[in-house]
């Protein structure tokens, strides 16, 4: 995913819009940050666009498998950060787990609904793809 993939007015485009958001996730979350098990926040403003003066936000090194309480204190940080609507990803150059994607995607819509945060959507991504979790249930992913 590049720039000149996306439509020319894509930073005028909320990201809301149909289709932008896992493109968003495919052109801001580097591979080496996936292969670095990281989360990716993409941060909109109240009218769903996201400010030019403001990046992606991305944490690195997250151990998915980690106890509940430091799952939960890492989303609650970021949360109170009052970013009005993001886009939440996670990151890892292998597949995460089903039941461990489900628990870092659940504690994120709680944590980010407590701060008044809008998650337009969650997805998770490898290597070589990106993949909605935002509702359902959390498919069976298998490495490239």
């Amino acid at each position: 995913m590049t720039f000149e993939d996306l439509p020319k007015n894509f930073i005028t485009l909320p990201i809301t819009t149909p289709g932008l958001a896992p493109d968003l996730v495919d052109l801001f979350f580097r591979e080496t940050d996936r292969a670095a098990d990281s989360l990716l926040l993409i941060p909109a403003g109240e009218d769903g666009i996201v400010p030019r003066d403001v990046g992606p936000i991305v944490i690195g090194g997250v151990d998915w498998r980690c106890p509940d309480p430091e799952r939960e204190r890492t989303l609650r940080h970021l949360a109170q950060l009052g970013i009005p609507k993001a886009i939440v990803a996670f990151g890892s150059e292998r597949w995460i787990a089903p039941h461990v994607l489900r628990r870092w995607r659940d504690t994120a819509a709680t944590q980010f609904t407590a701060g008044g945060t809008e998650v337009v959507g969650v997805f998770v991504a490898n290597m070589s793809e990106v993949v909605d979790i935002s509702v359902g249930p959390i498919p069976v992913l298998r490495a490239a």
